[in-house]
């Protein structure tokens, strides 16, 4: 074996020809790159964007009933922000005319519906509550009188809490 043998093979020129192996500039046209063609949306997209909606209408109608108990105002427009989101995929897969899972859409529309109207409820209950109690809260932060928050307390303690 020789020297030149044992050498890896050198990589042409980068100047030197075109993707195909022609030299630039012999005049030929280079052929135009080939674009994948857009395939339109299967059954198995429709299905999963159907479940994405479904999940987003289940938490919406979870997150707006427990915003009201735990008085998250941002709960409940987290809750009314996934109904919409649901609410907008679902008019997506109704407006593809797909027949095979038409039904299903709209069992999900009216209960994504349903799901978003209680969170609208609940966020307006929410900030309806907050502007009520800011002032009353921000009066007892600022004299560092907490007592106000809780009228109904009793002056003398607990002998648990004592």
């Amino acid at each position: 074996m020789s020297e030149d043998e044992k050498r890896p093979p050198e990589a042409p020129d980068a100047g030197t020809g075109d993707d195909f192996g022609r030299p630039t500039g012999s005049g030929l046209p280079t052929p135009p790159c080939p674009q994948p063609p857009e395939m339109p949306p299967t059954d198995q997209d429709h299905v999963r964007e159907l479940r994405s909606a479904r999940n987003l209408a289940l938490a919406s109608s979870i997150m707006g009933p427990l915003s009201l108990f735990i008085g998250g105002t941002l709960l409940s427009i987290a809750g009314l922000v996934c109904g919409i989101l649901g609410l907008r995929k679902i008019k997506a897969i109704v407006a593809s005319d797909h027949t095979s899972i038409g039904m299903a859409a709209q069992s999900a529309r009216r209960a994504c519906l349903i799901a978003t109207v209680f969170s609208g409820i609940a966020a307006v209950l929410n900030a309806i509550a907050v502007a009520i109690m800011f002032p009353i809260v921000l009066e007892a932060m600022q004299s560092g009188d907490f007592s106000a928050i809780y009228p109904n307390q009793s002056q003398n303690p607990s002998s648990t809490w004592g």
